[in-house]
């Protein structure tokens, strides 16, 4: 092997171990399936939701995340302070709020580490 090859392919090794992981993407659609937010993030993130529903209730109702593929099981959120929902946890991957017909409008959607 010559000297400039052994060069060259100590320097792709070094190279390409100081590449770090790609991280995966979070994309929340809404019912009608437009996006609502979307982050690259390394491992699970978390999704806060805020609605309000449109009949004014004072009490959110049960809302889902549901995974487009059906690759992952739909995720449960829990209700938050000022008419959120928060999902912990969430996988990279495309996922659809799921809520009863008519029931809320949704006001924000933040994905974080």
């Amino acid at each position: 092997m010559s000297h400039a090859r052994s060069i060259l392919l100590g320097a792709l090794l070094i190279l390409g171990s100081a590449v770090p992981a790609i991280a995966g993407e979070i994309r929340i659609l809404d019912s009608m399936g437009l996006s609502r937010a979307a982050k690259y993030i390394d491992g699970n993130g978390k999704v806060i939701i805020s609605v309000h529903a449109q009949d004014n209730k004072e009490q959110v109702p049960d809302i889902l995340l549901s995974h487009v593929d059906g690759l992952a099981p739909d995720i449960e959120g829990t209700r938050g302070p000022d008419k959120s929902v928060i999902f912990t946890d969430v996988p990279e991957g495309v996922w659809k709020i799921k809520a009863p017909e008519q029931a809320i409008v949704i006001t924000e959607v933040k994905i974080v580490q």
